[in-house]
């Protein structure tokens, strides 16, 4: 399946699946939408804050749900990450899946919608920047250029430079997809139905605010439940944060390198994606490829 570019006037559900935001954060959303030439379309109930949620998990589900499967829409774009996604999971896969595939674009805790679109749907969808970051201007004029070219179907393909973090990366030349996302948010899918299906695939990842032994943590799950052997080259985005509090340093780096030399399959870096102060598009679930350590991934798009 494939989504359609979007076009002057097109109508954008902006959904808060996740972790609440501000009245301004909305305003300055909408605001950008607007900017596009695109019709906002927001749940009179977006916010009614339960616990770290924006609402309660009937409301976001409802409202998630109807976003998806309204063909008014064009596009479903997620206001912010955060936490709580997981928990729309359960009662989302009841739906009935709709005959039309919609651009999905979002990050951080929203992978594990990317997870069950990409492989309960079979949706291609883009781990991009939210709206709330959209919305205050924290996006460069380059990298709002290449978001906007994305959706409104001027650009074909996204690129890559990528740099080999072991010797397998450095003559890779791979066919496949990429599937992935958040570090933590793929780790909490594990032994669930909407595990991540690395087999075959290129997996991307990104983190946020981790120590080096936590995302040591996480590799070694992934590992010992070869879905890491399974996948046919792992590219890192932005790891941010994560300082060690006695000596400050990043001891994640080395978590990294220790996980690339055990690898047989190609491990690279360079997606400038993820929580850092870049946001690239990343397309998930569409046809990519890795030569001459370049990363290209077609859009998506019909």
């Amino acid at each position: 399946m494939k989504w359609t570019s979007l076009r002057e006037g097109d109508i954008v559900d902006i959904v808060a699946p996740a972790s609440a935001s501000t009245s301004e954060e909305l305003r300055g959303a909408i605001r950008y939408v607007k900017e596009l030439g695109l019709t906002p379309r927001v749940s009179k109930n977006l916010f009614k804050r339960q616990f770290v949620f924006s609402n309660s998990d009937e409301a976001r589900l409802k409202d998630l749900s109807r976003s998806l499967n309204d063909p008014k829409s064009k596009a479903v774009w997620c206001l912010r990450g955060g936490y709580g996604s997981v928990r729309l999971l359960p009662e989302l896969s009841k739906l009935k899946k709709p005959k039309h595939c919609k651009l999905f674009i979002g990050l951080s805790d929203i992978t594990s919608l990317h997870i069950f679109l990409n492989q309960k749907w079979k949706w291609p969808t883009i781990h991009g920047p939210v709206l709330t970051r959209l919305g205050r201007g924290q996006i460069s004029l380059k990298e709002r250029r290449e978001i906007e070219q994305l959706v409104f179907g001027a650009i074909d393909e996204v690129h890559f430079r990528l740099k080999p973090l072991n010797s397998a990366a450095r003559r890779a030349r791979i066919n496949s997809s990429v599937v992935g996302g958040n570090l933590e948010t793929i780790s909490a899918g594990q032994g669930t139905p909407w595990q991540l299906e690395t087999r075959g695939r290129i997996l991307f990842i990104e983190e946020v605010n981790e120590r080096g032994y936590r995302i040591d943590r996480r590799f070694q799950n992934l590992k010992q439940t070869g879905q890491l052997d399974q996948a046919k080259a792992i590219v890192f985005g932005d790891i941010i944060g994560g300082t060690e509090p006695d000596t400050k340093k990043k001891m994640w780096k080395e978590a990294i390198r220790d996980l690339s030399e055990s690898l047989k399959i190609p491990v690279f870096e360079g997606i400038k994606s993820g929580h850092g102060p870049i946001q690239r598009p990343v397309p998930i679930n569409t046809r990519a490829r890795i030569e001459h350590s370049i990363l290209v991934c077609q859009t998506g798009k019909r």
